[in-house]
């Protein structure tokens, strides 16, 4: 849920999405009034990036899973330095309809 709601819906690379903690994930409101859901990215372009609408429930879905978890801990692996943190990932990937290849770098 986190691969796909946060490249897809946020639009970060592999790369950022390795450092992003459970803590970087925010509920903002927008200058209507509207609460939307956010992500905070660190390293060499730190910025704050909206998750577009339709990735929210997905988003907002492995944010319940990993409810009671520490709020420091990584959204997607154990260590932010290592490479191809979203291959293991990708490799458990269960769906109803069988095998689903997915690219975060795209």
């Amino acid at each position: 849920c986190y691969l796909i709601g946060l490249t897809l819906g946020a639009g970060l690379s592999p790369a950022e999405l390795r450092t992003v903690r459970l803590c970087d994930l925010v509920e903002r409101t927008g200058p209507d009034g509207v609460p939307y859901l956010a992500v905070r990215v660190g390293g060499p372009s730190p910025r704050t990036v909206p998750v577009r609408t339709q990735y929210e429930p997905l988003v907002r879905r492995a944010m319940a899973l990993s409810g009671g978890q520490d709020p420091q801990a990584l959204v997607i692996g154990r260590k932010a330095d290592r490479h191809n943190a979203t291959g293991a990932v990708r490799r458990q990937f269960v769906t109803a309809s069988g095998t689903v290849d997915v690219d975060a770098r795209r």
